[in-house]
């Protein structure tokens, strides 16, 4: 039993009390996640665009060689 309590002792510091003073922190942490989200997304979209681009471009310079020959 002694080792039963110790697990739950644990159990109850790992969880997460919805209290307060806790919520106003959490807001914090999200509004900074969803910035950082937010973030992520443009460099993806960014990274997408720019492949796309330069396979755009590899195919005009193809189809411009071919043209003059």
């Amino acid at each position: 039993t002694p080792f039963k309590d110790w697990l739950h002792e644990q159990k109850d510091k790992m969880h997460r009390k919805s209290t307060n003073n806790l919520t106003g922190s959490i807001t914090k942490v999200s509004m900074l996640s969803r910035i950082f989200d937010l973030f992520v997304a443009a460099m993806i979209g960014y990274f997408i665009i720019s492949i796309i681009n330069s396979l755009a471009q590899r195919y005009y310079k193809r189809t411009r060689t071919m043209q003059c020959k």
